[in-house]
Formats: C-alpha cells, sequence, structure tokens
C-alpha cells in the first residue's frame, strides 16, 4: 500500500537541514549562547468539536470528539544577513487523515543576495510553503488563522499536506515603491501526496498508487502605500498519475488541474475584510470506466470579516461556497456520488480571546449546506451523509 513516506520525495539536503535544525532545538540554551541569530518557537493547540450530524476530526455526531491537536517546533537561525535557515517539525492530529506522527513541514534556506531598504530578491530551496492565496503563508499556526478552520472553499483541510509546501526552489523578489510595495514568487517542487488525494479525487483509498509530478506555483501581491489593502492574484499547476495494481478497478491514469485565485483584503482600525475566489479546472484522464473521462470547471469563494470590538477580543463573520462543478451547482447531474457531496455552502460565526500575547482561545460555529470538504476518512458511507449539518468547534492554543 502507497502510505506518504513512500511518496515524500525529501532530497538529503532537506533532510540535513531538518535534522540539524531538531539538534538546535534540542540544545536551546547551548546553541542560543554560540549562535545569537538562533530562534527557537513553539506552539501547542487543542481542539473539541462537536456535529449534528456527520462526522468532523473522526466521531463527532452528536458527541465530543478531542482528535484534533497539533503541537509544532519551529526554528530560524540568520547565518548572516543574507543567508537563513528554517523549519519546523509538526505532529497534527485531525480526525483519520492526520494520525498525529511527527513531520517536517518546512525546512528551507533563504539567500537573498540583493536586498535593502526598498527591495529584496533571493532564492529558497528545500521544503517551501506555497505562496498561495492570503493565509498558506501561515495556515499552520493557530495564533495567524482567522478562526479555526480557515476557508475551506480555498484551503482543503482535508488536502493540507498537498497545499502546505513541497519540495524544490522558490524565486521571489519584494520592491517597495511611492505606490507600493510588489512581491511576486514562482516556485516549482514535489509535492506531499498521501492517501488523502485519492479520497479526495476518487472518494476511496484506490487499491494502486498515485504519484505527483512537479508542481509550479505562481503569485503577485501588491500592497498600497497606506498598509490598508492588499491585492493578489494566484497561479498552480499540478498533475497526479495513478498507477494500477493487478486487481484494480481504476486504470493507468492521470489527474490535471490548474488553479487561478483572486485575492483582496482591507484592514480599518476595528475591521478586516477579506475575499477570495478560485477557478480551478480538473481534468480526468483514463482512468477506467468507474471514473468517467471528463473535465470539472471547480469554483469556489469566501467573504470574511474579522472585528475587533474590544482589546483581545475579535468576532469573525464568514459566508463560504465551493462548486465542483459550477454548471452544477446543485448536484442534480452528478453520477460520482449523493448531489450533497458535489457542493457546500457555509455560514459561519466565531469569537476569539487572547487573554495573552501566548494563549489564544477560539470558539466557533458553521452552518452547512453540503458535504463537498467533509473529510472522507471520517464519513466512509458517502449514502449515509446529511446535506445539512453544523458543526461547533473550541480551541485553545499556546504558544512559546
Amino acid at each position: 500500500m502507497n502510505t506518504k513516506k513512500d511518496n515524500n520525495r525529501i532530497t538529503p539536503f532537506i533532510s540535513f537541514l531538518g535534522m540539524a535544525l531538531i539538534l538546535c532545538i534540542h540544545a536551546v540554551p547551548c546553541r542560543a549562547e554560540l549562535y545569537p541569530g538562533l530562534q527557537i518557537h513553539g506552539f501547542l493547540t487543542q481542539g473539541i468539536t462537536s456535529t449534528s450530524d456527520n462526522d468532523f476530526f473522526r466521531d463527532s455526531d452528536d458527541t465530543l470528539s478531542f482528535h484534533f491537536t497539533e503541537i509544532g517546533v519551529n526554528a530560524s537561525w540568520s547565518v548572516r544577513s543574507d543567508l537563513q535557515l528554517a523549519a519546523q517539525i509538526l505532529s497534527r492530529r485531525a480526525g483519520r487523515g492526520s494520525d498525529g506522527a511527527p513531520d517536517l513541514d518546512y525546512g528551507l534556506l533563504d539567500y537573498s543576495p540583493i536586498s535593502d531598504l526598498n527591495r529584496r530578491y533571493g532564492v529558497r530551496l528545500g521544503r517551501i510553503k506555497h505562496p498561495l492565496g492570503l493565509y498558506n503563508d501561515t495556515r499552520d499556526v493557530a495564533f495567524t488563522r482567522p478562526g479555526i478552520l480557515l476557508p475551506q472553499s480555498i484551503y482543503f483541510d482535508r488536502l493540507r499536506d498537498l497545499l502546505l509546501s513541497s519540495d524544490g526552489v522558490q524565486v521571489y523578489g519584494e520592491r517597495i515603491t511611492p505606490l507600493g510595495s510588489f512581491t511576486a514568487q514562482l516556485q516549482l517542487g514535489y509535492p506531499q501526496v498521501d492517501k488523502a488525494i485519492e479520497y479526495s479525487f476518487f472518494g476511496f483509498d484506490a487499491p494502486g498508487k498515485m504519484d505527483g509530478n512537479p508542481v509550479f506555483f505562481g503569485r503577485l501581491l501588491y500592497d498600497d502605500p497606506s498598509g490598508r489593502w492588499r491585492l493578489g492574484f494566484t497561479h498552480s499547476g499540478a498533475r497526479f498519475d495513478y498507477e494500477a495494481t493487478g486487481n484494480d478497478f481504476v486504470s493507468d491514469g492521470f489527474v490535471y488541474l490548474r488553479q487561478y485565485i483572486l485575492s483582496a483584503q482591507m484592514h480599518t482600525d476595528d475591521w478586516t475584510f477579506s475575499a477570495e475566489y478560485l477557478r480551478q479546472p480538473t481534468r480526468f484522464r483514463d482512468l477506467g470506466p468507474f471514473l468517467p473521462q471528463r473535465t470539472f470547471p471547480l469554483e469556489s469563494y469566501y467573504i470574511q470579516g474579522v472585528y475587533r470590538f474590544a482589546p483581545r477580543w475579535d468576532l469573525v463573520l464568514r459566508y463560504d461556497a465551493i462548486f465542483l462543478d459550477r454548471n452544477d451547482q446543485d448536484g442534480s447531474e452528478t453520477t460520482s456520488g449523493p448531489e450533497a457531496s458535489s457542493f457546500a455552502r457555509d455560514w459561519t460565526i466565531g469569537l476569539g480571546w487572547q487573554p495573552k500575547p501566548n494563549l489564544l482561545f477560539r470558539t466557533e460555529m458553521h452552518m452547512v449546506d453540503g458535504t463537498a470538504w467533509l473529510p472522507a476518512q471520517d464519513n466512509a458511507a458517502p449514502q449515509d451523509q446529511e446535506r445539512r449539518w453544523k458543526l461547533f468547534m473550541f480551541q485553545i492554543s499556546y504558544r512559546f
């Protein structure tokens, strides 16, 4: 059986980098004295989920599930002004799709030979976070997320590892001008492929093996001079090849997808408004009669407001929608499962309280119509899923 470990294409450089920083972490006092540029941080998050129907993060239907835990340690070392090393080890339990095994979230070398007050140009090598949308860079830490869950229409939790990072190279440039600041990033690398991608594409754990080819991500960001507006565009492309086994009911074939994301964010004294829109044509080819050869024009978007109504308190309001086929938004023409599995509309309200800089409490409620982003590993029988359901979440997070 194919496993995540089998599919990860971690280069010797990345492995060495991760191990070196782990050793630094285990010798913090000594290393901190020898290398003043070394910084060590960590975080611990424990969540509770409950649903009115269906399951989210293991068995949550009309009960409490504590199977949502994140423990991370990250380190960064400024070797010199133009050279930095950074890595993060994460243990994450999130339903049956994440068992809590420690993994290298990212581990990279960042070299910026051209850098001054108004510009910075460089290259990153290793396992690098994808430049995707507004939040992918900071999605791994609860303190940098606008809520317990990110908008699932764009930042699919069931494909977190695939979307988070890849092993390769990124070139980037940042320029500050009187008109505002501009950032461009281009990344090419091997993705982290595991069984979650088969559940997402096929709806089940196929007997064969799914491999990822090099994926590319490109992102442009603009920040206005006042710092109130941020605009962005992301484009990515990926192909995943399926290798069938001898008794497989899925044939040798591939899935090819492209993403186009428009992003906008506005800050005021008390509010932060965010919105993103995604188009993702997904092509299924040569996978056999059980998976017809066709293209799904996925469309999704969200609108979100975060209101800081008092010191250390915030309120999150969001509408989030995804349609696996933008031409069939009610799922009436789907042939691959229940109608509700092809869309999801989610109204979210959440509350956050940060009594101390290193302590955060959050709670939120989701009122969902559809099951498009429901974790397949936690809901093995699609015919038993309820179209309309509620998700309640509570989370406590600590960082150092």
